[in-house]
């Protein structure tokens, strides 16, 4: 079992293609301009942003996984955790985001089987969003944790299929096994080159910083297996500052 410690910022999602929203009808102009917490609650649930999201569904899931089902979709309220707050402008009563950074959760059905999708959204322009897929399930922790615990799992999950292509690695899934209020324990499932993997990751609050252990999951009643971690270059920090996860649907994180 081998511990770590994460407290440097680091991200390592991977960015897709630019997607472009068409205008929305903002909220009614009243003796108040409505707030920027408005226009966003109008925002996220307009058509323009539910088509958004459809396509970045799309575009985002893996080849492997987009195989065994071609079409994601989204079953419950999303909910969103902000990372910086969106800002938009209104003309003639349409609204046009200009800027913001939040990460959707996204409830879906697929082809039978609920999961959870995450996306980092990112507004590039006016009404032009740019997601990124993010570790996919139950995840817990921020940006930071998970670039972090990705640099570390991956390499493994690799080893364990025989896989030597990292570019043929991809998370399905993540599901929490227990948490309390200092401590959670996860179960990642994977495809890589083809193969399924499987990795358990503990996690300690301590202090300002998290640790995590990693191990193989047992085999038919055998204890957890050790492993030894493939030491891999860090990738380039983004500038983004985490925030914990929203308690309720819809919810903003409070700053």
């Amino acid at each position: 079992m081998n511990t770590l410690r994460t407290q440097i910022p680091a991200w390592a999602a991977a960015a897709v293609t630019l997607l472009t929203c068409a205008a929305w009808p903002a909220l009614a102009q009243t003796a108040a301009q409505p707030t920027n917490e408005q226009l966003f609650q109008s925002f996220l649930a307009s058509p323009a942003y539910a088509n958004f999201i459809e396509q970045a569904l799309a575009g985002t899931e893996p080849a492997p996984f987009k195989a065994e089902c071609t079409r994601l979709t989204v079953v419950d309220q999303p909910r969103f955790a902000i990372v910086r707050p969106a800002a938009f402008s209104v003309t003639n009563g349409q609204g046009a985001i200009v800027d913001g950074v939040w990460v959707a959760f996204l409830p879906v059905d697929r082809c039978g089987t609920k999961a959870i999708r995450r996306l980092l959204v990112v507004v590039a322009g006016p009404n032009n969003l740019t997601p990124s897929r993010l570790l996919p399930g139950d995840f817990r922790g921020d940006l930071r944790l998970e670039a972090d615990v990705q640099r570390t799992v991956l390499p493994v999950l690799m080893e364990v299929a025989e896989c030597q292509d990292e570019k043929n690695v991809f998370v399905g899934d993540i599901k929490t096994l227990s948490a309390t209020p200092t401590a959670w324990s996860e179960q990642w499932f994977a495809s890589a080159c083809g193969k399924p993997a499987s990795m358990l990751v503990h996690y300690t609050r301590n202090g300002n910083s998290i640790d995590y252990t990693t191990e193989l999951p047992p085999q038919a009643g055998q204890p957890p297996g050790p492993f030894q971690i493939v030491p891999q270059a860090a990738p380039p920090a983004l500038n983004l500052r985490p925030t914990p996860l929203p308690t309720r649907p819809g919810a903003p994180v409070a700053k």
